[in-house]
């Protein structure tokens, strides 16, 4: 991470700069997480843009099961554990059952599920190490998925790979899509 007196040099340059700054090193960290390989360097930009960096001391919950998440996690390092086996219902809305406990490492993403579909989130993720983690809103990915189609589908393309049958039934139990 960086110390104290980098977060300081960065805050006394004019923000165009410092805006510039940001996009180069956030654009090299997305370029790093497998899903985005095939995404236009427009889409990577505009990503790196939106991205906040955040972490999560080993024990944090980073998403909790049950709850609509306003962020999804991309993992730049360290491990993280998903929870959740059986399906229960809150607040009048099914959360879905989740097949099989996993871990997750660098270059995976946390809440995905809940952020992409709209659905309680099916896990509980907790830090099983320190995690240096890159946050994006759910706002901020709704906005980039309207300018750059290809970040949404990769990311639903990478859900279905990892969930597998489990996404199956978590798309369905997503609301309708309002036409652009």
């Amino acid at each position: 991470g960086a110390s104290g007196g980098d977060a300081g040099a960065l805050t006394g340059m004019p923000p165009f700069l410092r805006r510039g700054i940001v996009k180069a090193v956030n654009a090299q960290l997305v370029k790093a997480l497998p899903m985005f390989v095939r995404c236009g360097q427009d889409a990577v930009s505009e990503l790196g843009m939106r991205l906040f960096p955040t972490v999560a001391a080993a024990g944090d919950v980073v998403v909790a099961r049950g709850e609509e998440c306003e962020c999804c996690y991309f993992v730049l390092s360290g491990a993280l554990s998903l929870t959740g086996s059986s399906a229960q219902a809150r607040n009048g809305r099914q959360i879905p059952s989740h097949g099989a406990d996993m871990h997750l490492y660098e270059g995976a993403c946390a809440g995905d599920a809940s952020v992409l579909l709209g659905i309680p989130s099916p896990h509980t993720v907790t830090a099983t190490t320190t995690c240096e983690l890159l946050a994006l809103s759910r706002a901020d990915l709704q906005e980039l998925s309207l300018a750059h189609p290809s970040l949404r589908s990769e990311m639903l393309f990478r859900g279905g790979t990892v969930y597998r049958e489990s996404w199956e039934e978590w798309f369905s139990l997503s609301p309708p899509v309002p036409p652009p």
